[in-house]
């Protein structure tokens, strides 16, 4: 049998099917059928049931959260579900209670935990959004920062702190042993300073301020829009943090689009109109945007995400171009 980790992402998502039926039998539910959404990190497959009812699968990496995070993600959207008028995908226990249940299949090399959510119906939010659905985005943003300002995790509540230059993958970064030597000694240069500089952002803020806790990855890929309502997805990585470094996690995505300062503004437009705009100084949304580039791609770099090579001439191009561009920029 072929090593998994050799096999297409297709591939993959055909050997984590029988998977996803093990894990399926601990629900009381009369499954019609599976269909895969997306493998590019979890497996992601919608379940639909005779009854008409859809509900989606996640099968996590093995290595990329623990279950005490896991459970964190479900304390947080089942305190949503209670408190918020928001809509989210809520956890489903299996017909013994339980809230993360693993399973293991032949050629899979690890036992996967899975989590089973309600389905939300719509369409993606994705690169068409206009500038009215970045406002309502900004809003939608700034009612989960309202949520967590009031509520109190309970115990057990465990979850990643973005007080780092790099809290995901490699925490030696793009300048440790594994990656230094595919950047040019100017590129490593540009690359130690924007560490610098968002180094010290992070000690000043962390050292003066109490994080809450965050959506981390609240982008256009996350959002399902259904009769005009926006609905988040994809819980998994929140985080202690500041509003503004979950603002620049949400509008990284969109700087490459041409219309990214009317999308940027349409963004604060509607968090603003829900509660203040966090952003201390001029400069420092744009230096967490930054943060956001070279973080994701050094999680790239040492993550299971296939193809990753391919995308180092486009980051060593942001470096030298839109990154600086951005760090000049005190808009």
């Amino acid at each position: 049998m072929k090593p998994f980790e050799d096999l297409t992402t297709r591939g993959k998502a055909r050997r984590l099917r029988p998977l996803a039926m093990s894990a399926l039998e601990r629900y009381d539910l009369d499954i019609k059928r599976i269909e895969l959404v997306r493998n590019d990190l979890n497996g992601i497959f919608r379940v639909r049931t005779t009854s008409g009812m859809s509900y989606l699968l996640r099968i996590c990496l093995p290595d990329h959260h623990g279950l005490a995070t896991i459970r964190s993600e479900i304390f947080w959207l089942e305190a949503l579900a209670r408190e918020a008028d928001i809509p989210v995908p809520e956890p489903i226990p299996t017909r013994d209670g339980e809230m993360v249940v693993t399973a293991r299949a032949e050629g899979v090399p690890e036992s996967r935990r899975c989590v089973l959510f309600s389905w939300l119906p719509g369409k993606d939010l994705h690169r068409t959004a206009t500038t009215g659905e970045f406002e309502a985005l900004g809003r939608l943003m700034a009612r989960l920062h309202d949520h967590t300002d009031r509520w109190q995790p309970p115990d057990g509540f465990r979850v990643r702190t973005l007080n780092q230059v790099y809290p995901f993958g490699d925490p030696a970064g793009l300048l440790g042993e594994d990656h230094r030597e595919n950047f040019d000694p100017d590129t490593a240069a540009l690359i130690g300073e924007i560490e610098r500089r968002i180094r010290d952002e992070l000690d000043r803020m962390y050292g003066s301020g109490a994080p809450q806790v965050i959506h981390a990855d609240l982008h256009w890929g996350n959002v399902k829009i259904y009769r005009g309502t926006l609905q988040p997805l994809d819980f998994e990585d929140l985080a202690l943090a500041f509003p503004v470094q979950d603002i620049a996690i949400s509008l990284f995505y969109s700087l490459g689009d041409e219309r990214f300062p009317a999308l940027r503004r349409a963004f604060r437009d509607g968090y603003s109109s829900v509660r203040a705009w966090p952003e201390e100084f001029d400069g420092q949304l744009n230096l967490l945007i930054v943060h956001r580039g070279i973080d994701l791609f050094n999680y790239l770099l040492t993550s299971r995400f296939p193809g990753r090579e391919r995308w180092f001439p486009s980051f060593v191009g942001n470096i030298h171009g839109r990154y600086q561009e951005l760090l000049g920029d005190d808009d």
